[in-house]
């Protein structure tokens, strides 16, 4: 998935259905609860710690966190807690099932590869 479609799918899963367009890395915009997204700023989850912590508040169940924990590990991170945001963010999609794959070299792969 490219950034947009990360950001876009992040969205709607926290609750912003419709999303307008997508302005540089930072934010999107757009509606939530009936009120327009301009009194909402939603964070860029791809880049920023913080705004990935938020996201994960909204996984469900065990079996969500559990599906969460082993995406990350095995993107290479060895320990979640070592994540950067994008491996974050592929992994809440991925154990969401909303990561919908358009090319064979994945964010985490792709990540953790310009770690080395």
């Amino acid at each position: 998935m490219n950034e947009e479609a990360q950001i876009r799918a992040i969205a709607r899963a926290i609750g912003f259905p419709a999303i307008h367009n997508v302005t540089g890395r930072g934010w999107v915009y757009g509606v939530k609860d009936g009120f327009r997204a301009s009194e909402f700023k939603v964070p860029d989850w791809l880049h920023d710690l913080n705004a990935m912590h938020a996201a994960e508040k909204h996984l469900g169940d065990v079996d969500e966190w559990l599906l969460y924990e082993g995406y990350l590990d095995e993107g290479g991170t060895k320990f979640a807690f070592h994540a950067t945001a994008a491996q974050r963010a592929e992994a809440f999609l991925r154990a969401l099932d909303l990561w919908k794959e358009d090319s064979p070299m994945s964010a985490i792969t792709e990540s953790f590869k310009e770690s080395e």
